[in-house]
Protein backbone atom coordinates (compact mmCIF):
# COMPACT_ATOMS: atom_id res chain seq x y z
CA UNK A 1 0.00 0.00 0.00
CA UNK A 2 1.38 3.46 -0.81
CA UNK A 3 2.97 5.17 2.20
CA UNK A 4 0.70 8.23 2.01
CA UNK A 5 -2.37 5.99 2.31
CA UNK A 6 -0.81 4.11 5.25
CA UNK A 7 -0.21 7.42 7.04
CA UNK A 8 -3.77 8.55 6.35
CA UNK A 9 -5.21 5.25 7.57
CA UNK A 10 -3.27 5.36 10.83
CA UNK A 11 -3.42 9.10 11.61
CA UNK A 12 -6.90 10.05 10.41
CA UNK A 13 -8.79 6.80 10.92
CA UNK A 14 -6.83 5.14 13.74
CA UNK A 15 -6.21 1.89 11.88
CA UNK A 16 -3.35 -0.14 13.24
CA UNK A 17 -0.64 -1.32 10.82
CA UNK A 18 -1.84 -4.93 11.31
CA UNK A 19 -5.01 -3.98 9.46
CA UNK A 20 -3.23 -2.41 6.51
CA UNK A 21 -4.26 -4.17 3.34
CA UNK A 22 -2.27 -6.80 1.62
CA UNK A 23 -1.45 -5.86 -1.95
CA UNK A 24 -3.46 -7.81 -4.51
CA UNK A 25 -3.33 -7.88 -8.30
CA UNK A 26 -5.78 -5.02 -8.82
CA UNK A 27 -6.34 -3.58 -5.37
CA UNK A 28 -6.08 -4.29 -1.69
CA UNK A 29 -7.56 -6.63 0.85
CA UNK A 30 -8.21 -5.77 4.52
CA UNK A 31 -8.50 -8.72 6.91
CA UNK A 32 -9.55 -8.02 10.50
CA UNK A 33 -8.90 -10.15 13.60
CA UNK A 34 -12.18 -12.04 13.01
CA UNK A 35 -11.13 -13.04 9.51
CA UNK A 36 -13.57 -10.64 7.81
CA UNK A 37 -12.10 -9.55 4.48
CA UNK A 38 -12.89 -6.34 2.63
CA UNK A 39 -11.54 -5.94 -0.91
CA UNK A 40 -10.80 -2.59 -2.48
CA UNK A 41 -10.34 -2.96 -6.21
CA UNK A 42 -8.54 -0.48 -8.41
CA UNK A 43 -10.33 -0.51 -11.73
CA UNK A 44 -9.04 0.89 -15.00
CA UNK A 45 -12.10 -0.14 -16.96
CA UNK A 46 -15.86 0.27 -17.07
CA UNK A 47 -18.55 -2.12 -18.20
CA UNK A 48 -21.56 -0.89 -20.11
CA UNK A 49 -24.43 0.08 -17.84
CA UNK A 50 -27.58 -1.84 -17.08
CA UNK A 51 -29.89 0.89 -18.34
CA UNK A 52 -29.78 3.90 -20.60
CA UNK A 53 -32.03 6.88 -21.14
CA UNK A 54 -33.94 7.50 -24.34
CA UNK A 55 -34.43 11.18 -25.14
CA UNK A 56 -36.89 10.17 -27.84
CA UNK A 57 -39.06 8.04 -25.53
CA UNK A 58 -38.38 10.26 -22.49
CA UNK A 59 -37.82 7.20 -20.29
CA UNK A 60 -35.23 4.68 -19.22
CA UNK A 61 -34.50 1.73 -21.48
CA UNK A 62 -34.01 -1.70 -19.94
CA UNK A 63 -32.62 -4.76 -21.65
CA UNK A 64 -34.63 -7.85 -22.58
CA UNK A 65 -31.84 -10.37 -22.12
CA UNK A 66 -31.63 -14.06 -21.42
CA UNK A 67 -31.39 -14.02 -17.58
CA UNK A 68 -28.92 -16.94 -17.54
CA UNK A 69 -26.54 -15.23 -19.98
CA UNK A 70 -26.88 -11.89 -18.19
CA UNK A 71 -26.12 -13.59 -14.86
CA UNK A 72 -23.04 -15.31 -16.31
CA UNK A 73 -21.55 -12.01 -17.51
CA UNK A 74 -22.55 -10.02 -14.43
CA UNK A 75 -19.63 -8.60 -12.47
CA UNK A 76 -21.66 -8.56 -9.23
CA UNK A 77 -23.55 -11.85 -9.42
CA UNK A 78 -22.05 -12.88 -6.05
CA UNK A 79 -22.19 -9.45 -4.37
CA UNK A 80 -25.29 -9.73 -2.22
CA UNK A 81 -26.54 -6.77 -0.22
CA UNK A 82 -28.65 -6.08 2.86
CA UNK A 83 -31.37 -3.43 2.75
CA UNK A 84 -33.86 -2.88 5.57
CA UNK A 85 -33.04 -6.26 7.12
CA UNK A 86 -33.55 -8.20 3.89
CA UNK A 87 -30.89 -9.83 1.72
CA UNK A 88 -30.89 -8.96 -1.96
CA UNK A 89 -29.24 -11.20 -4.50
CA UNK A 90 -28.66 -8.11 -6.60
CA UNK A 91 -28.21 -4.54 -5.39
CA UNK A 92 -29.09 -3.36 -8.90
CA UNK A 93 -32.62 -4.75 -8.45
CA UNK A 94 -32.98 -2.65 -5.30
CA UNK A 95 -31.71 0.39 -7.23
CA UNK A 96 -34.24 -0.35 -9.99
CA UNK A 97 -37.02 -0.50 -7.36
CA UNK A 98 -35.92 2.85 -5.95
CA UNK A 99 -35.78 4.33 -9.46
CA UNK A 100 -39.29 3.07 -10.25
CA UNK A 101 -40.59 4.41 -6.91
CA UNK A 102 -39.03 7.84 -7.38
CA UNK A 103 -39.62 8.24 -11.13
CA UNK A 104 -42.53 5.96 -12.07
CA UNK A 105 -43.21 7.69 -15.37
CA UNK A 106 -39.62 7.12 -16.55
CA UNK A 107 -39.70 3.32 -16.15
CA UNK A 108 -41.69 1.24 -18.68
CA UNK A 109 -44.62 -0.71 -17.23
CA UNK A 110 -43.26 -4.05 -18.49
CA UNK A 111 -39.99 -3.41 -16.62
CA UNK A 112 -41.81 -2.37 -13.43
CA UNK A 113 -43.65 -5.71 -13.44
CA UNK A 114 -40.35 -7.58 -13.45
CA UNK A 115 -38.71 -5.21 -10.96
CA UNK A 116 -41.51 -5.37 -8.39
CA UNK A 117 -41.86 -9.15 -8.71
CA UNK A 118 -38.52 -9.56 -6.89
CA UNK A 119 -38.78 -10.78 -3.31
CA UNK A 120 -35.61 -10.49 -1.21
CA UNK A 121 -34.53 -13.11 1.29
CA UNK A 122 -35.28 -12.80 4.99
CA UNK A 123 -34.10 -14.41 8.23
CA UNK A 124 -37.19 -16.62 8.11
CA UNK A 125 -36.25 -18.26 4.80
CA UNK A 126 -35.18 -21.87 4.56
CA UNK A 127 -31.37 -21.85 4.25
CA UNK A 128 -31.27 -24.19 1.25
CA UNK A 129 -33.83 -22.09 -0.63
CA UNK A 130 -31.99 -18.88 0.28
CA UNK A 131 -28.68 -20.39 -0.86
CA UNK A 132 -30.19 -21.42 -4.20
CA UNK A 133 -31.84 -18.00 -4.59
CA UNK A 134 -28.56 -16.18 -4.03
CA UNK A 135 -26.47 -18.35 -6.35
CA UNK A 136 -28.77 -18.74 -9.34
CA UNK A 137 -30.08 -16.33 -11.99
CA UNK A 138 -33.34 -14.54 -11.24
CA UNK A 139 -35.90 -13.20 -13.73
CA UNK A 140 -34.70 -9.66 -12.97
CA UNK A 141 -31.32 -10.54 -14.54
CA UNK A 142 -33.13 -10.15 -17.88
CA UNK A 143 -33.21 -6.37 -17.34
CA UNK A 144 -29.41 -6.17 -17.60
CA UNK A 145 -27.36 -6.72 -20.71
CA UNK A 146 -25.91 -10.12 -21.43
CA UNK A 147 -22.98 -8.68 -23.36
CA UNK A 148 -20.84 -6.53 -21.07
CA UNK A 149 -17.72 -5.46 -22.93
CA UNK A 150 -14.98 -3.88 -20.86
CA UNK A 151 -13.93 -0.38 -21.83
CA UNK A 152 -10.49 0.66 -20.63
CA UNK A 153 -10.14 4.11 -19.16
CA UNK A 154 -7.13 6.32 -18.70
CA UNK A 155 -6.35 9.76 -17.35
CA UNK A 156 -6.82 12.65 -19.71
CA UNK A 157 -6.45 16.40 -19.84
CA UNK A 158 -9.06 16.62 -22.60
CA UNK A 159 -12.32 18.37 -21.84
CA UNK A 160 -15.02 15.84 -21.07
CA UNK A 161 -18.52 16.28 -22.51
CA UNK A 162 -21.19 15.58 -19.92
CA UNK A 163 -24.70 14.69 -20.91
CA UNK A 164 -27.53 17.08 -20.20
CA UNK A 165 -29.42 16.75 -16.95
CA UNK A 166 -32.50 14.53 -17.16
CA UNK A 167 -35.92 16.01 -16.36
CA UNK A 168 -37.51 15.21 -12.99
CA UNK A 169 -40.45 12.86 -13.15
Amino acid sequence: MPENIQIECSQQFGLSPELFPQIMNQGYSFVDSNGVTVRVEIATYFQSGSISYSDEEQMFEFHKSDPVKAHETCAINRCWAMFDGEIYKCSTVKAFQELADQHPTLVPDWAKEIIYAYKPGTVNDDLDQLDAHLKNPIPQCSLCNEDRPYKNISATTNRIKFYKKRPNA
